[in-house]
């Protein structure tokens, strides 16, 4: 089990606490109290959030989808920098 503690953001707003996760990386439970979000700006703790999924990435790093050899990680490594977490690699007609 891992846990990690911040300002997580929940569907009902942020939460101070405790977000635990089980084995297989599934969020298990989120405990904690609320707090608002100029709270969170001032604390200077961890934000928690979920990862952007991006539908429609033609490139990053440098690099294009339409490249060849190792373009495609190197695109993904940049977005994973930015908070991306999934993206779908987005194709052009040459």
């Amino acid at each position: 089990m891992r846990k990690l503690s911040g300002n997580i953001l929940t569907p009902q707003g942020f939460v101070n606490g405790t977000l635990t996760m089980a084995e297989d990386g599934r969020i298990s439970g989120i405990s904690g109290q609320s707090v608002d979000v100029k709270t969170v700006r001032e604390a200077g703790l961890p934000i928690i959030m979920p990862g952007f999924v991006d539908l429609h990435v033609h490139g990053g790093g440098g690099c294009d989808i339409m490249d060849a050899g190792q373009s495609c990680e190197k695109i993904a490594r940049t977005h994973v920098q930015y908070g991306t977490t999934a993206l779908l690699a987005t194709t052009m007609t040459a």
